[in-house]
């Protein structure tokens, strides 16, 4: 249904099981109609979530009009819970991705244009964060911390293309903080958002 461009699309799924025949990316020569959805056909992916899967994984365009589409914001994040997790009280997503000449924020850049992410004390907070493009960035959030793998306690954390992380807390800092990439340059050029905790 792009009717602005009328460009073939396909999705392309990580993290989860599926057949060749769901994959979605597009090869000349190679990949089948999963990979090459022209306009104003359908295609229907089937995929399996697997006791690998839980966490968060990217979903994007893998047709031939992969890097427009995913400029102009086609791709997104699947949040797959484990067996034995509890879905959490507030899930925010982070999608970090250059735009032009600035650095964004789920497609959006500088604080009052960024998402306002919004929680309360006592609440168990998930942030799903993902980097698409070609560059790296730094998740940030003033004043607090999560425990990473190993028992670490950590206050940043880095992502790269198509890589995803989720941490959670369960809040307990009521006031309004900032989170942002914390590369200067991408946090100077937009990559910077509001968070804010009431009280209980």
């Amino acid at each position: 249904m792009d009717t602005l461009r009328h460009d073939p699309h396909s999705m392309h799924f990580h993290g989860v099981h599926y057949r060749p025949s769901s994959d979605g990316a597009y090869v000349p020569g190679f990949s089948g109609p999963d990979g090459d959805v022209k306009f104003g056909q359908t295609y229907t992916y089937r995929l399996t979530a697997g006791s690998d899967s839980a966490g968060v994984w990217p979903y994007h365009d893998h047709s031939p009009s992969m890097m427009d589409s995913i400029d102009g914001g086609m791709f997104g994040m699947l949040s797959i819970l484990g067996p034995h997790d509890r879905a959490p009280d507030r899930e925010f997503e982070v999608a970090f991705l250059p735009h032009g000449n600035l650095m964004t924020i789920d497609g959006r850049a500088f604080v009052g244009n960024t998402p306002v992410f919004k929680s309360h004390v006592g609440q168990l907070i998930q942030w799903d964060v993902m980097a698409m493009g070609s560059d790296f960035h730094t998740f940030h959030v003033h004043g607090h911390r999560w425990i990473a793998p190993g028992g670490v306690p950590r206050d940043t954390q880095t992502v790269g293309p198509a890589e995803t992380f989720r941490i959670r807390w369960r809040e307990e800092d009521p006031g309004t903080w900032l989170y942002h990439c914390h590369v200067e340059d991408h946090m100077m050029r937009g990559m910077i958002g509001i968070y804010r905790v009431t009280p209980r």
